[in-house]
């Protein structure tokens, strides 16, 4: 059944939401908007007030769904404040959000059309780099925090971490969790991105 008057903000939410599930249940040249308003609840006029084309509402998701992957990469680190502990944490999101590899796989196709496409490729590109400019400002912070030092450029760093969480969601396709990689293992690699710095005073143990 079909609502009515329901608030604006609810509708693009709700209807984000339906993208994402029809997304990845059909792919992105499959999906239509019929389908993603059928999903939502919605009649095919409701989505179109908010998303002027399939593009459009794809593009939006990408955004959010990026962004949650950039908040994820650091959640519970700022808790810690423990080098070998938030490492791992790190490590963990990363694998957590590679075994969601569909969500990748529908990116993977995008990219791909996108490709063909200059108009839609520069966005890509601007959406890009709108996110690895969020994501290095969050791993400055988080090395700054801690008194490390990134071995390599905030921006370099943060574009290592989310080509790591893009190769892995790929090779879970087909795979079960923790048959890709140990998470210990991708704390070393991630590791290798700080070193502590200098002129930072030694940690102090409460206990000694």
């Amino acid at each position: 059944m079909v609502r009515t008057r329901p608030e604006r903000a609810a509708v693009r939410q709700e209807v984000l939401v339906a993208a994402r599930e029809v997304f990845a249940d059909l792919g992105y040249h499959r999906a239509s908007l019929d389908a993603i308003a059928q999903r939502a609840g919605y009649s095919k006029g409701a989505v179109y007030s908010n998303f002027a084309s399939k593009d459009d509402l794809f593009f939006e998701l990408l955004g959010a769904e990026l962004a949650t992957m950039t908040e994820a990469l650091t959640t519970g680190v700022a808790a810690t404040r423990d080098r070998d502990t938030d490492l791992y944490l790190v490590a963990a999101a990363l694998l957590a959000m590679a075994e969601d590899g569909r969500a990748q796989l529908i990116f993977s196709e995008f990219r791909a059309h996108a490709a063909r496409e200059p108009a839609l490729a520069a966005r890509l590109g601007e959406v890009r780099t709108t996110l690895v400019d969020a994501a290095a400002r969050r791993v400055q912070a988080e090395a700054d925090a801690q008194g490390l030092a990134l071995s390599m450029s905030a921006h370099d760093a943060a574009t290592i971490l989310l080509t790591l969480s893009n190769g892995l969601a790929l090779e879970h396709v087909g795979n079960e969790p923790g048959q890709v990689i140990a998470v210990e293992s991708l704390a070393v690699v991630i590791g290798s991105l700080v070193v502590p710095r200098p002129d930072a005073p030694p940690s102090s143990d409460p206990q000694e």
